[in-house]
């Protein structure tokens, strides 16, 4: 899926097969980075800002963060959360057998990330 940034400069691929998310320029269409995530990187959402891209890693039940400096246009990891670490998804009955697949939503202003069990999709 390709995804633009606000102001439409630049638009975001996260590349399930890869693991990265690449970085397009929208004003000559040309693919100025390409960053590392994780396996199964699934959908890639710049924030309101546009200075972070938050991306979905899928199955494998990860978050990762891109900063993006659109001025200077650098982009690079900040960090990868694993949604399997916290405890509060692991020991809540409601989350029994947790097998997590991250998606994530963006509507208006906010992003949403739905967390899916396993079977239920």
């Amino acid at each position: 899926m390709l995804v633009f940034d606000n102001e439409g400069e630049y638009a975001y691929v996260a590349n399930m097969g890869s693991g990265d998310v690449s970085v397009i320029r929208g004003e000559d269409r040309k693919i100025i980075d390409t960053i590392e995530t994780r396996p199964g990187a699934h959908a890639a959402y710049p924030t309101n800002k546009g200075d972070k891209v938050v991306v979905a890693n899928t199955p494998n039940g990860s978050i990762s963060v891109i900063n993006a400096n659109r001025e200077e246009e650098e982009f690079s990891k900040e960090k990868t959360v694993d949604l399997k670490d916290y405890e509060e998804l692991q020991d809540n009955e409601g989350f029994e057998n947790l097998n997590l697949y991250a998606y994530i939503l963006r509507q208006m202003t906010s992003i949403f990330i739905l967390l899916l069990l396993e079977g239920a999709y």
